[in-house]
């Protein structure tokens, strides 16, 4: 239980700016999570990481944890997945190379819990920033979709954006703007 509420608590610090208290307590769940819970220790790593790594004040704490996921095999769960993720969308950003990031963001869309932050949006930039935009396209589709499903309001504001890029980006001003 504590370690899903340390999920909660970091999908909420993102969107309010990530705050060093939280990190901190995200980071303690996940290192006494992973012999135990290895999935959910996964998934607080991504929270941890999706929030240091937009941070320049806490980005010294992603080198180490991001060299790890890189290493290691994570496994296929939700959490495993997330990390998988986020490890794609910081190394795109970083300039890596673009076949073993796109590598990471399709394993990381294997499965359900599309719309599950950070899964879905951060694949789903790495799959637009190379280029595969109807893959992009679709995957954002998928999103939109689970989040009327769940009524998640910023899943579905957020997908609506970032097919509206895509949809800018092919020329197709009629549907950005929708």
């Amino acid at each position: 239980l504590r370690g899903s509420a340390a999920a909660e608590l970091g999908q909420t610090a993102f969107f309010l700016g990530g705050q060093r208290g939280v990190v901190d307590v995200l980071m303690r769940e996940s290192d006494r999570l992973a012999e135990t819970e290895h999935d959910l220790s996964l998934r607080l790593e991504a929270i941890v990481l999706g929030i240091v790594i937009e941070d320049p004040a806490l980005y010294p704490l992603a080198a180490e944890r991001l060299e790890r996921l890189r290493t290691e095999q994570p496994g296929d769960g939700v959490g495993a997945r997330m990390a998988l993720a986020v490890l794609a969308y910081h190394d795109a950003r970083a300039g890596r190379a673009p076949a073993g990031v796109l590598t990471w963001a399709r394993r990381a869309l294997e499965g359900r819990d599309l719309e599950e932050w950070p899964l879905g949006f951060n694949a789903g930039f790495v799959l637009a920033a190379a280029d595969e935009l109807d893959e992009a396209d679709v995957l954002y589709g998928r999103i939109l979709e689970a989040s009327r499903e769940r009524a998640s309001i910023l899943s579905y504001a957020l997908a609506s954006c970032f097919r509206g890029e895509i949809a800018f980006d092919r020329g197709d001003l009629s549907r950005a703007g929708a």
